[in-house]
């Protein structure tokens, strides 16, 4: 998610944003577990039906791209670097390692140093991108939520959309 969310660099903000200003923020978030997580994508865009329907669509294709593996290695080695630099800045607290030694027994993954867990985000390829995006960016996964005044009119306008 980083590629798509992370900051200034992030494939959303520089489409959403930057090119098209249609929104104000986009943000990403994510929850895992052993055996279950999920991701979103928050966009903060003025409510104008005609806006939110090109930054949605513009999310979408993005999604698809990611899915079909039309990013390049400088994306991926950017969000490999702030991936790094965001752990690593978390572990410079004085419970950080045990917290994150704790948060991995609670979810039930295996032991791992901080090193291990580093070295496995440098080592990851465009593949496995591709491959976990085939999985998880598709209809039966995807849920778009909207909020705010106009989110019912929003709703119909999408209501029996194919977006993949």
């Amino acid at each position: 998610m980083r590629m798509l969310t992370s900051g200034t660099n992030s494939r959303l903000h520089k489409r959403l944003r930057s090119d098209k200003e249609l929104v104000y923020a986009v943000t990403g978030v994510h929850s895992r577990m052993h055996d279950v997580g999920s991701i979103g994508c928050l966009i903060f865009v003025d409510p104008d039906i005609v806006e939110v329907l090109k930054a949605t669509e513009i999310t979408l294709e993005e999604l698809r791209n990611f899915s079909a593996g039309r990013f390049n290695n400088d994306e991926l080695t950017i969000a490999k670097r702030k991936a790094v630099t965001s752990f690593t800045v978390a572990m410079e607290g004085q419970t950080a390692v045990l917290d994150y030694h704790v948060d991995r027994a609670i979810k039930g993954l295996l032991p791992e140093s901080p090193q291990a867990y580093i070295d496995r985000i440098e080592k990851v390829t465009v593949e496995q991108i591709v491959t976990v995006a085939k999985r998880i960016f598709v209809n039966e996964r995807l849920n778009l939520l909207y909020f705010g005044r106009r989110s019912e009119e929003v709703a119909k306008a999408l209501e029996g959309g194919v977006f993949f």
